[in-house]
């Protein structure tokens, strides 16, 4: 039980893994990873995993992207990156979550990075269209 209790702990408190997309599988792959995850939870818990996500140790190849698209059989996936203004430093650590709304509709966000550097957060988003 200790054992249990230690890694999920050690697994929270460690930085996440830069995830890559390489063709339609992975993000369909992503997309049910995530939808696990969040499955049950409030928007404000999804929300404070994607912060929890967006602390990688490495910077994902991504963010140095504008936008392109992966076109496999019939599918073909459009990519872009958000970035946001610069942050406070401590904003994300000191976040209200309580009484977030949930958002629906629009383009989904597969990824995301913080940059401490430059203190902004950066959104990996994917939309899929015929």
């Amino acid at each position: 039980m200790r054992t249990a209790a230690m890694l999920t702990l050690l697994a929270l408190s460690s930085p996440a893994l830069a995830w890559e997309p390489d063709g339609v599988a992975s993000v369909d792959a992503r997309l049910a990873e995530l939808r696990s995850a969040w499955q049950g939870k409030d928007p404000g818990a999804v929300l404070q995993d994607k912060i929890q996500r967006a602390r990688q140790k490495q910077r994902p190849a991504w963010v140095d992207h504008k936008g392109w698209y992966i076109e496999e059989k019939s599918r073909r996936l459009y990519f872009g990156v958000g970035v946001s203004p610069r942050l406070a430093q401590g904003t994300l650590d000191a976040a209200d979550f309580s009484g977030v709304e949930p958002r629906s509709g629009g383009p989904s966000a597969l990824d995301w990075y913080f940059d401490p550097a430059a203190s902004v957060l950066y959104a990996l988003i994917v939309d899929e269209r015929q």
